[in-house]
């Protein structure tokens, strides 16, 4: 009796950390799903070195697949709620005020998506679109930096037959986040300052803003992946 309990409280614990899983990933290939669609049908050429991310979501230069751009910042908007709601369930017992400051910032990011999904780049709300993107995207940033602090707790109290694999996780996550924003942050300030220019010159295209937004973009759902794949050796349901 004893022993069929303690399988079927395993089973419901694989269950639902399987069910959280399946369904933050669902959410990711939704969203790379999309852009790659919208990616497709974008008349040619189209590069990410030279093209922002943005320029998918225009209708009048992506007819045909602006909408699926569209799409997919909606869907990451909504679709990771239940992410949000996750981290904080599992992490606020490291530290209830941070904790309550990530979901805000987390919730502030999906406000920010709809709204650079709903004002295309191009039109004449073109410079809202513009805040909106960088208030989305830079607060997946700002909002991981308190999610950070709370998961390098949480790691510490880990046992120690996990704690080693998720540090080394937990390193190249914070590595692989910190190279995007990195990058797209030089862009923006030797910009500003009038070092380079919009394309990276004199310093070279992989400076430039197109493809360090790109960069952002990848490494930000990287970092979430890392997030959801070690925040799910916490849960206990």
């Amino acid at each position: 009796m004893v022993n069929s309990e303690v399988n079927a409280t395993r089973t419901k614990k694989q269950l639902g950390r399987s069910s959280f899983l399946k369904f933050f990933f669902g959410i990711i290939a939704i969203f790379f799903g999309c852009i790659a669609i919208s990616f497709i049908l974008y008349p040619p050429p189209y590069s990410m070195i030279y093209d922002t991310i943005s320029t998918l979501g225009r209708a009048d230069m992506n007819p045909n697949g602006w909408i699926f751009f569209t799409i997919a910042l909606y869907s990451a908007a909504i679709g990771l709620f239940p992410f949000y709601k996750v981290l904080h369930a599992e992490l606020h017992d490291q530290n209830k005020i941070v904790a309550g400051i990530m979901v805000i910032l987390y919730i502030l990011t999906s406000v920010g998506l709809v709204m650079a999904g709903t004002f295309q780049e191009g039109s004449e709300f073109s410079r809202l679109h513009l805040y909106s993107a960088y208030f989305g995207f830079g607060g997946f940033f700002l909002a991981g930096i308190f999610t950070w602090f709370l998961m390098s707790g949480k790691i510490k109290k880990s046992p120690a037959e996990t704690k080693t694999k998720l540090g080394i996780a937990f390193l190249v996550e914070i590595i692989v986040m910190c190279t995007g924003a990195g990058l797209f942050l030089t862009h923006m300030i030797l910009h500003e300052t009038g070092i380079i220019d919009f394309d990276g010159a004199p310093f070279g295209i992989f400076i430039g803003f197109s493809f360090t937004e790109w960069l952002l973009v990848i490494t930000i759902f990287i970092d979430k992946i890392f997030m959801a794949g070690i925040v799910s050796n916490f849960m206990k349901d």
